[in-house]
């Protein structure tokens, strides 16, 4: 009987060269992709080149294991990420046909017209539904679009897109790196979960004040921390209730509409945040002489200025 092949994490015998030389197939990759503006495909099949010759020449990997390495990862990378992304582009490329995707980013800018609240509830809110649903670069993809329509500069949009997306990546797509762990280490699925659950609710709670500052600064973030506050403990607490009483499947998916709900409210209580007078045309005349515009940071104005010439050019 054959005996399993077991990995050697130290190869050279050093612990900084074993480790640079693990992570070359990354550098590549990435390297490619940035610096060399090779296209992602080629520039992944580069990056499994270096991978598999790394695999055999330096931890000395089977070459039959190698192969079924190489397969097992191609077909995992196709079912379920590659359907699940393949699915949502369907679900966006269906609602821009049909103009939805117009009504769902109006609504969202009537709801509140503050770009900073905009920010918690695109960014954080919707780009954690669509994580739970989609993950793997969709909510940035689909969120960044969202707020670049509504006036924010594209690198920025990116920028908080990718911030936001910091809490709810943990849990992925239906529990995907939850469920991997469990496959990789052997370790109960549901104690993996609560672990997760119970050191994540703390840092989901900072993620809205973080997205916030990084866009408006300090002013602007104190402007709004009722908000921020509100839609970190909506993210949070179900995390916690789900991740340790039920499990990794429907966290993700879960949360954000806790958070849209409680966001939503919120925007609704609150007259300071949502302006609630005059006509969907009266409101955006006014949003230049708004209390925010006058008040928030330089860097927070800049979506503001931008969203303006828009609508004096339409």
């Amino acid at each position: 009987m054959q005996q399993p092949w077991l990995q050697n994490y130290d190869p050279l015998h050093h612990g900084f060269w074993s480790t640079l030389v693990a992570a070359l197939p990354l550098v590549v990759l990435l390297g490619s992709i940035a610096l060399v503006r090779m296209r992602i495909h080629r520039a992944a099949l580069l990056g499994l080149g270096v991978a598999l010759a790394i695999a055999l020449w330096v931890y000395q990997m089977p070459v039959r294991a190698a192969g079924a390495t190489t397969v097992y990862g191609a077909a995992f990378g196709l079912f379920p990420i590659g359907w699940l992304v393949l699915n949502i582009i369907f679900l966006y490329q269906l609602t821009v046909k049909r103009g939805l995707f117009g009504v769902l980013r109006d609504s969202l800018a009537t709801v509140a017209p503050d770009p900073r609240v905009q920010v918690l509830l695109i960014a954080f809110s919707f780009g954690a539904f669509l994580e739970g649903i989609a993950g793997f670069g969709t909510p940035v993809a689909i969120t960044s679009a969202i707020l670049i329509q509504l006036g924010f500069r594209p690198l920025h949009a990116s920028a908080l897109a990718l911030i936001a997306n910091t809490a709810p990546v943990a849990f992925g797509s239906l529990g995907i790196p939850i469920t991997t762990l469990e496959q990789v280490t052997g370790l109960d699925v549901l104690k993996i979960s609560a672990m997760v659950g119970r050191q994540l609710p703390l840092f989901s709670v900072l993620v809205p004040f973080w997205v916030v500052g990084a866009f408006a600064g300090w002013r602007g973030m104190l402007g709004v921390w009722p908000a921020a506050l509100t839609a970190g403990l909506a993210f949070a607490v179900p995390q916690f209730l789900l991740a340790n009483f039920h499990g990794p499947w429907l966290v993700a998916p879960e949360r954000p509409l806790g958070r849209g709900l409680g966001g939503g409210g919120f925007c609704r209580a609150r007259p300071g945040v949502r302006h609630r007078s005059g006509s969907r045309s009266e409101r955006t005349g006014n949003r230049r002489r708004s209390r925010f515009h006058a008040r928030a940071d330089c860097r927070c104005g800049l979506a503001w200025r931008s969203r303006d010439r828009m609508d004096e050019r339409s």
